[in-house]
């Protein structure tokens, strides 16, 4: 199994070696890939050459790999605050949060403020 976790980071040479790894895999190994929505990636990003944009390398690279046999997209919505709360809670052991300990950050996607 090879994991790429963090793939929104990636610029489009690393889009396209995950492709054809991926493509070089096939049928004997598990690649999976985790990466924030499409919609909050850069529009560009410098590369050697020029600017190139990232969206559309994304998108394309994207569609190559969920083409692949037995490919599988999964979409986690972010948790709610009372799920935040719930997963903390049980990842400390139930222990008891105090009141407003735990709040989402509204300018970064649904990271932890503790």
């Amino acid at each position: 199994m090879l994991l790429f976790d963090d793939v929104h980071h990636f610029d489009t040479v690393s889009w396209r070696l995950l492709v054809a790894v991926s493509a070089a895999a096939a049928g004997g190994l598990l690649v999976a890939v985790a990466m924030r929505p499409l919609a909050s990636l850069p529009d560009t990003v410098a590369t050697f050459a020029a600017p190139e944009s990232v969206a559309a390398c994304v998108r394309q690279c994207r569609r190559a790999l969920l083409s692949r046999p037995g490919a599988l997209s999964v979409v986690l919505e972010p948790f709610t605050p009372a799920e935040t709360e719930q997963y903390m809670a049980q990842a400390l052991c139930d222990a008891a949060l105090p009141g407003k300990q735990v709040t989402l950050s509204p300018t970064r996607q649904n990271c932890l403020n503790m």
